[in-house]
């Protein structure tokens, strides 16, 4: 909610984040400008919808979390199946102890940004409603969040 009244630019590359409080004004955002993302509003949550695969999937858009992350039923529904050869693995944090699965992911893309072959993990708890868009997929690119716009931009770095 902190961040809520500014426009911030994350720039992992300066390793810096920049704040702007709002204006009040609004800016005009160009019409099928691959570089802006609209986002929408999850509680104080970012929602995106990204393309998986040729699917069209909801996914949090987490500038803390270290990386993407889906349950089974998820990854299911983006048209994803996890590889016999995928390594198990087991996540301990503050709501437990969780296992799951990690390996090399599909295609994916928003905006501007697609990429194959991230590393992807899954989890058991299925109690996430979508899945997490974490830095491992945005971390070579700047991104500003206007919160007036409800945009996201990106800049190649």
């Amino acid at each position: 909610t902190f961040y809520h009244d500014f426009q911030y630019t994350i720039d992992r590359g300066a390793k810096n984040i920049h704040f702007i409080c709002k204006s009040g004004r609004t800016s005009n955002i160009a019409a099928g400008d691959r570089n802006s993302v609209p986002f929408r509003r999850h509680g104080n949550d970012i929602i995106v919808d990204v393309d998986v695969n040729g699917h069209k999937t909801t996914m949090f858009f987490d500038t803390g979390a270290s990386a993407i992350l889906f349950t089974t039923e998820q990854l299911r529904n983006a048209g994803v199946s996890i590889p016999e050869d995928a390594q198990s693995r087991t996540s301990i944090g503050v709501g437990g102890a969780a296992s799951g699965f990690t390996f090399p992911g599909p295609r994916m893309r928003l905006g501007p940004i697609e990429k194959t072959d991230m590393m992807i993990q899954t989890t058991d708890n299925s109690s996430m409603p979508y899945p997490l868009l974490g830095e491992p997929f945005f971390s070579d690119w700047q991104c500003t969040i206007d919160n007036e716009n409800s945009v996201l931009r990106f800049v190649r770095r």
